[in-house]
């Protein structure tokens, strides 16, 4: 007769070698993910102050994209895509208060470069009290429904600060 723990050892084994047929201790699915990238002539912003001027001491606010984190998950025929943009931002001489309000974009293209989507979210930043500079991130999931066939590969995700045509131009002149 054997005893109730030699018993117990048994029927572990068993389920051990019954949950290892299931596949419980099998590698998990690995499939690409989309790149995620920063547009390069959307990586700064430069804000001024109301009015004509253009100079140096009419700049309320500066930003930089300084990175872009990313990573996926597979759940049958759709892809979650969660992203996390960092930026940094630095008060301008013309700054009036500590808060500063801008826009990011992020898009999903198609492996032609095609745009699929696209959403601007609003994002406020408060300065800290005698700092010109701090940083900050945002967080956001994209669900990307998938054909037969279709990975991560076959798009992108670009993000960015939505710029007006005048930011745009700027960026465009200094070629950072």
């Amino acid at each position: 007769m054997r005893s109730l723990s030699a018993w117990r050892q048994a029927v572990l084994a068993a389920s051990v070698l019954v949950l290892a047929g299931c596949g419980v201790f099998s590698e998990p699915e690995t499939r690409p993910c989309p790149r995620v990238s920063v547009l390069n002539e959307a990586e700064r912003i430069t804000q001024y102050k109301p009015g004509p001027g253009r100079d140096l001491i009419d700049v309320t606010f500066e930003g930089k994209v300084s990175g872009v984190r990313s990573d996926c998950k597979f759940d049958g025929d759709l892809l979650t895509v969660g992203s996390e943009i960092a930026f940094t931002l630095e008060r301008g001489p013309a700054a009036e208060g500590r808060e500063v309000e801008f826009a990011v974009f992020i898009a999903v293209t198609d492996s032609a470069q095609a745009i699929l989507a696209k959403e601007v979210f609003q994002s406020k930043v408060a300065f800290p009290e005698g700092l010109r500079r701090t940083s900050g991130t945002e967080e956001f999931e994209q669900v990307i429904p998938l054909a037969e066939g279709e990975t991560g590969d076959d798009y992108e995700i670009i993000v960015g600060f939505q710029l007006s045509g005048e930011q745009l131009e700027l960026n465009r002149s200094r070629r950072f």
